[in-house]
């Protein structure tokens, strides 16, 4: 019986010690015949996968109260037992999704019925202490509820550590519970209940150190204790800004305390393997899903890892149809989770689409190929295919009756569809260099510094919420962190409320979105930041109060700016040139500062000043990606700082990102546009440092809607590397006597490769010999492609 080992370091999956990109595919036991499990874990075992995930639904093994079925007593389709013994012997690995909620569009998101007729104290309430609307919304961490789980763990879990990596079993990971808050966020209905409210009162008795006159000071208000404290209302404009700030990171908190709760129950079961927090991210617009409200969801979870260390976060990469308009979410998404983690987890896309719950938008090849890519080359380690086979709900199983196909690449009845191939030349092309590409990181150019309060809107409301709102919908996701992608700069998202000075001050330049509020703090901070030595760039405005919305203008006085007036005005002048702007421009008085730009009376609203060691670039105005020459206007103010992206590509609307180490690395190119692009890249090589404009003749040709992973400096075999590759490698067959290759790129466009290897007797391409170039140990080939799957032969 082999047994397995399964570690985290460094933001990589460790497999036996060797780096791993988990590639996974959803397939749900419940919702197919047993006697066609084998047959759809053949199918995945073609597609390439090497893990297989699942909800194991509470409901499900426990359809009536204290009677639990996992060996298909009572149904075929509960025999869990025998589901996961089939994975083991195709050689897969499994991520056991416990619960106690998986909604998946089942009846009461996974809770048992029983439980949420007999039991309705353990609902989430509203504020007068009913039922909220929805059927299935639970008050996490009422003591029933939590006596419940603890029961239902007590079934489960001992059949998942009999299953454990480290005991022979195939269980490498564990989900628990899902998608933590995500209702409360879809219903826009926080939790009243009586447990629920307690617990508010002691995280104010908490957070105040038990001085209920300073709370009162700060609330305006007369209580005689904590105990009596109600939640409120979330009116911002009404209840004041402090109390529900406040309020909001309470359910941060008590999110994490209750997944803390889980995994305590979970260290109990010796379920010695990483921990999953899956995180909602989109919101679904019909064609196009929006991360708008991602980065409020993910700082949600931002206290998880204080109560369970080297935590996974994984993401639902629910894109709907991924193109030009929202690529750039998922750009900010990934690094969200990067910056709530703790460096020693990686992050996956736990719910990567393939396919979608419903049937319109159709969810095509492309957009299943452009997600893969993209998140591969953004440093996600683990990829789930949600859904890899459609199914059939039992009846009075799901809430939207039996159909359950979520347009998935295999159907209910095992058949193949068209969203199988994506999945496939992945599934290749990890075969070949998924240890190489999982022992990279990505490489960064910038910084984005995240003030995580103007994000932090859960439930809330008034005013002051919606201007927030509608500013940084407008000048962070679809302005800055945009426009800066569309300048083929690859950033991180830096957390500026927490991050020690010491890790900030290694960050050489960073943008932060501003509003005219942030804690003094924090303006220091950044303060302090440039002075030694950072080049900081901030925009719409400047802080003038802080959280309480009280004046705070340390930032104002330390860098020696004044606000000299707002105004509503929607043009200001850039090295001579125009540019329409929103939301208003704030203009500066300074001293020793340089104009860059100005209003139509020549008044500065854009100033750059050198403090001390650093750069400050201050830009009175908002900017939203509507015009294509605000991707200009970035552009020279990046040039204005002497700030470039180590990847160049022309044209700017392809995306390219680079992973790699000392010694080799992998390119993502993506085009999300409707239209084939023609495409130069300058880079330096990993592990040579070269410059290389590639191709070096021509223009790499791109399909319109395509995506490819190209290798760079990549070892075959201990005599050959590929130094580069203008077309994706999807299999690679190396000896001391040949070189075997499949590779595919854009159909008539040309392809250069160039090899370290010992000069060849012959070159054929799709059996047919072609000429090369060898110097000085180093082969160069260039031919056209075909758009199909080709094979070269060196020999």
């Amino acid at each position: 019986m082999k047994r397995n080992k399964i570690e985290l370091k460094n933001g990589k999956f460790l497999l036996n010690g060797r780096p791993f990109i988990i590639y996974s595919g959803e397939i749900h036991y419940f919702r197919i015949p047993r006697d066609k499990w084998q047959d759809r874990l053949r199918k995945a075992k073609e597609a390439g996968l090497n893990t297989i995930s699942t909800y194991m639904p509470w409901n499900w093994h426990e359809s009536e109260e204290g009677k639990f079925d996992f060996t298909g007593k009572t149904s075929p389709q509960k025999d869990l037992s025998y589901f996961i013994k089939l994975i083991k012997n195709a050689g897969f690995f499994l991520i056991a999704r416990v619960g106690p909620v998986c909604n998946s569009e089942i009846k009461g998101e996974g809770t048992p019925s029983w439980f949420l007729e007999k039991y309705q104290e353990a609902r989430a309430k509203n504020k007068k202490g009913g039922n909220v609307p929805h059927e299935a919304m639970i008050s996490y961490m009422h003591p029933l509820f939590q006596e419940h789980v603890s029961k239902w763990y007590s079934k489960i879990l001992p059949l998942v550590h009999k299953n454990v990596l480290y005991k022979g079993g195939p269980v490498m990971l564990v989900q628990l519970d899902n998608e933590i808050g995500m209702m409360n966020w879809v219903m826009n209905d926080p939790d009243y209940n009586e447990s629920t409210t307690r617990a508010y009162g002691q995280y104010l008795e908490k957070l105040y150190k038990n001085d209920l006159a300073v709370l009162n000071d700060k609330y305006y208000t007369n209580h005689v204790s904590f105990e009596e404290m109600t939640q409120p209302k979330g009116d911002v404009d009404e209840e004041g800004v402090t109390r529900c700030w406040d309020w909001v990171r309470f359910y941060r908190d008590f999110y994490a305390s209750y997944y803390h709760s889980l995994a305590e129950k979970a260290g109990k079961a010796k379920i010695n393997l990483p921990l999953i927090a899956n995180i909602a991210m989109y919101w679904d617009y019909n064609i196009c899903a929006r991360a708008d409200h991602g980065l409020m969801n993910i700082l949600q979870f931002r206290d998880f890892v204080k109560y369970v260390p080297h935590l996974i976060f994984g993401g639902a990469y629910q894109t709907r149809n991924l193109n030009f308009e929202n690529f750039h979410d998922t750009i900010l998404m990934t690094e969200g989770m990067n910056m709530i983690g703790d460096g020693v987890a990686p992050r996956m896309a736990v719910e990567t689409q393939v396919g979608g719950m419903n049937d319109r938008p159709r969810i095509y090849p492309s957009d299943i190929n452009l997600l893969l890519r993209c998140t591969l080359g953004h440093e996600i380690n683990g990829l789930n295919a949600y859904m890899f086979c459609g199914g059939v709900n039992p009846p009075g199983f799901g809430f939207r009756g039996t159909y359950h196909e979520w347009q998935a690449p295999i159907t209910s009845h095992g058949k193949k569809t068209p969203r199988l191939k994506p999945l496939e030349d992945v599934g290749e092309f990890l075969k070949a260099f998924g240890e190489q590409i999982a022992d990279t990181k990505k490489n960064y150019d910038f910084a984005i510094g995240l003030y995580a309060p103007y994000y932090e809107t859960a439930y809330l409301k008034g005013s002051v919420v919606n201007q927030m709102k509608a500013a940084r919908d407008k000048f962070f996701f679809d302005g800055i962190a945009r426009l800066l992608a569309l300048n083929g700069f690859n950033y991180r998202l830096l957390d500026i409320e927490r991050i020690k000075d010491r890790d900030l001050h290694e960050i050489p330049a960073m943008w932060v979105f501003s509003l005219d509020y942030m804690d003094r703090a924090t303006q220091l901070k950044l303060v302090e930041y440039v002075r030694k030595g950072g080049t900081l760039i901030m925009n719409p405005t400047l802080p003038t109060k802080n959280m309480s919305l009280l004046r705070e203008d340390a930032l104002l006085k330390e860098f020696e700016i004044g606000i000299s007036e707002t105004r509503d005005e929607n043009l200001v002048f850039v090295s001579g040139k125009d540019y329409s702007v929103e939301g208003g421009i704030t203009l500066f008085d300074s001293k020793k500062r340089r104009i860059v730009a100005r209003t139509k009376d020549k008044k500065p609203c854009g100033i750059l000043k050198k403090i001390k060691k650093g750069k400050l670039l201050v830009l009175g105005f908002g900017v939203m990606h509507t015009l294509d020459c605000h991707i200009d206007l970035i552009s020279h103010f990046m040039q204005l700082l002497n700030l470039e992206p180590c990847v160049k590509v022309s044209p700017l609307d392809v995306h390219a990102v680079m992973r790699s180490n000392k010694k080799h690395g992998f390119l993502a190119l993506c085009n999300f546009n409707d239209e084939p692009k023609e495409v130069e890249l300058n880079f330096r090589i990993p592990g040579l440092g070269k410059s290389l404009t590639m191709p070096q003749e021509g223009r790499l040709l791109l399909p319109n809607r395509s995506a490819y992973i190209l290798p760079l400096n990549v070892p075959l075999s201990r005599r050959v590397k590929i130094r580069y590759s203008t077309a994706e490698i999807l299999k690679a067959y190396c000896t001391d006597r040949e070189l075997r290759l499949t590779f595919h790129g854009g159909c008539g466009g040309p392809c250069e490769m160039a090899f370290e290897i010992r000069r060849p007797h012959s070159v054929s391409l799709d059996g047919t010999e072609i000429p090369f170039k060898h110097k000085d140990g180093l082969l160069k080939l260039a031919f056209r492609l075909n758009g199909e799957k080709q094979q070269l032969v060196i020999i």
